[in-house]
Order: C-alpha cells, then structure tokens, then sequence
C-alpha cells in the first residue's frame, strides 16, 4: 500500500506538471469531465488523485498498523463514506471537478487526522504496540509526518481566504511548512522500500 500510494503521487505529479505544458490534452481531458468553461487549470488532477485516490491506500496502509478491531472498523467505514459522498458532491455537480472542492477538501483532511490519531491512541493502549521501538518503526515516522502535514492543510484550508488577503507571508509559510512535510513523508516511504523492513535494526559494532 505504501508503494501504491508513491506511486499515485508520483504519477499525478507529473501528470499535472505535463498538462501545465500540453494546454491542449487538459482542454480535452477537462471537456470530457466537465462542462465548465476551460480556464487552463489542472485542478481536476489534484481533485480526483490527491484528495480522493490517494487516500484509499493512505488510510488501508495506516490501518495495517492498528491492533484494535474497533479502531480499524471506525477507518474503513469513515474511508467509504468518504469515497460515497465525495463522488455524490462531484458527479451531482455540487462540487465541481473542475473546480476546487472544499467540502471533499475538508471531508479528505478530517479523514487523515482521525485515521492517523487512532493509530496513536492504538500505540499508547495496545499492548501489542507497547512492545515496539517506535523510534525505529518507520511507519510511526509516516503517519507522524502525515498527522502534522493534515492538520497544517487543515488549518490553512480553513482561513485560506483570511491569509492570502491579509497575512501573506503567513499564508506562503503553511504552504512550504506543507510541502516540505509532503516530500519528508514521501521519503519515509522511500526508506522504508530501500530498508526492507519496516524497522530500521541498530546493527551490532564489529571489532
């Protein structure tokens, strides 16, 4: 789950990057999903691959490290009404594809900040959890990063319009703050891949 999740984010990367340069594939890409007035934008790629597809592997990935039953119940069930009502808002036209989406925008952060609190809460009270190093558990690297990267977007999505009128310099530090939590967490999953484990073991001093 954890490479599946790279690799939509890589993908959708690279793709919006492509699409700022192929004005012409975005126009006929965007006049096959909507039928809004193209404007330029690529925001339908981050609309349908950041917000919604990447967090189906995002949130089984994390659900993976939960020992509660209850607690991963609580995330599958809180991922597929996620998924349900995100397509009804967009597919209704109620949140345009093309457009931003501030209720799947905030429906998406508040679905990463719980997942991601009840693998804490399932650490400190498991007992299974007890037993690890979370120091040198990569995943608790991830989903730690994920919970401060979340709750940052959260926050500035919330007075989003506030800070770029009136605190600028403030509205641009959340930004950078995000994205460079964004590519720490990718490189959490990089490291994970290369270490070939999902603890990184404290090798033994040789003579």
């Amino acid at each position: 789950m954890a490479f599946l999740f790279l690799l939509i984010v890589s993908f959708y990367e690279l793709m919006a990057i492509y699409l700022v340069e192929s004005q012409e594939l975005n126009k006929k890409i965007h006049e096959l999903i909507s039928d809004s007035d193209f404007m330029g934008y690529n925001i339908w790629v981050f609309n349908i691959f950041n917000y919604q597809l990447s967090k189906i592997p995002l949130i089984l990935w994390i659900n993976r490290f939960i020992n509660n039953v209850n607690y991963r119940k609580i995330n599958l069930s809180l991922l597929g009404i996620f998924i349900f009502a995100a397509q009804v808002l967009t597919l209704t036209k109620i949140q345009e594809i093309s457009g931003f989406q501030p209720l799947n925008y905030l429906m998406s952060y508040i679905l990463g900040i719980v997942a991601c609190g009840l693998f804490f809460v399932d650490l400190i009270s498991s007992e299974k959890s007890l037993e690890i190093h979370p120091l040198r558990f990569i995943p608790f690297w991830f989903i730690t990063l994920t919970l401060f990267q979340q709750v940052i977007v959260f926050l500035a999505e919330m007075s989003n319009d506030y800070l770029a009128f009136n605190e600028i310099t403030l509205y641009y530090f959340f930004n950078y703050i995000s994205m460079t939590l964004y590519v720490l967490m990718l490189t959490a999953i990089v490291v994970l891949i290369i270490n070939q484990g999902l603890f990184i073991e404290k090798k033994a001093k040789t003579a």
